[in-house]
């Protein structure tokens, strides 16, 4: 299989580099470097998935090892990250240029060779830049200038821009292998601000004492329909009173307090409401007052939300 033996002649290299002459042992390459050598191990077996989250995790714990760099650069563009393989088969061979490592520098200039021109790119444009302007693609916050010119793995990419006090600009772009595309953000827009007023209160008051009504009503109804079944059950099925009732009047007449439950219930309900609509409706001042609220998305790495502002 040639991936895994281009990955053996890296790991012997990195197995070189890793620990020098007459150098006390460090536990944090040990384990990097036994990292390396189970997703070989995965590798070589075929289990390309399993093989690249260990070489992950080794170069987390060593990302001085140019091999480990290569390996997880070769992950990436297995897996469709070409932008991000790209990057690091850059960085490796740097290092190999560094170090003077020709292998490396041969090994990354081979893939580069054939990823590069593959890498989409996306370029967003601002019609109106603004002070604290942030912008957010797939959760990576990323700088006004180097949004001109991003190199982006091929897919589905989200795009959030956001300022102090402006309303979030916030779209999707998809871009497959080879992909150049633009977008242009409009100028955000202030949020916009309700003002509510007197006359609303007063309209408000009216749905809500109405709505109490018809809870009154309803448990009032309720009510009548639990005293009717009552004294039914008690007609029928208990002739010495409700002390003395056979079991199905029993059952009838528990039914029947439940029910009378219920309307009782219902009916404190809308007795309270319509008291509380009542005074929305009597209490609400007829001249006009402007209470403002604005408010407008709050986006950016790590956190999302809403953010209110204005006068009360």
């Amino acid at each position: 299989m040639r991936i895994a033996g281009a990955a053996l002649a890296i790991a012997m290299f990195a197995s070189l580099s890793a620990s020098p002459a007459g150098a006390e042992p460090d536990p944090t390459i040990a384990r990097a470097d036994a990292l390396f050598s189970e997703a070989q191990k995965l590798l070589e077996s075929g289990n390309l998935e399993g093989a690249c989250a260990k070489f992950t995790e080794s170069l987390t714990l060593n990302n001085q090892a140019i091999g480990t760099l290569l390996n997880v650069a070769r992950c990436d563009a297995r897996l469709g990250k070409i932008a991000h393989a790209v990057a690091l088969y850059t960085e490796a061979r740097n290092r190999g240029r560094e170090q003077n490592l020709p292998t490396y520098i041969a090994a990354a200039d081979e893939q580069l060779a054939k990823l590069s021109g593959l890498v989409p790119h996306l370029a967003i444009a601002f019609v109106e830049p603004l002070d604290g302007m942030k912008i957010v693609v797939d959760d990576e916050a990323v700088t006004q200038a180097a949004a001109a010119g991003l190199a982006v793995d091929p897919g589905a990419h989200h795009v959030i821009v956001s300022a102090p006090g402006r309303v979030s600009f916030d779209t999707w772009v998809k871009l497959a292998k080879s992909d150049a595309k633009a977008i242009s953000v409009p100028p955000l827009a202030y949020p916009t601000t309700i003002h509510p007023t007197h006359s609303s209160r007063r309209a408000i008051g009216k749905l809500v004492t109405i709505g109490g009504g018809v809870l009154l009503a309803s448990g009032i109804t309720v009510g009548i329909v639990a005293k009717s079944h009552y004294d039914t059950a008690l007609k029928n099925h208990c002739p010495d009173g409700a002390s003395n009732c056979d079991t199905q009047g029993f059952s009838d007449t528990q039914s029947a307090r439940s029910l009378g439950n219920v309307g009782t219930g219902l009916g404190a309900v809308g007795l309270a409401v319509g008291i509380v609509g009542t005074v929305l409706w009597w209490r609400a001042p007829h001249d006009r007052v402007e209470r403002g609220v604005a408010v407008a998305p709050l986006l950016g790495p790590g956190q999302a939300g809403i953010t209110a502002f204005g006068h009360f």
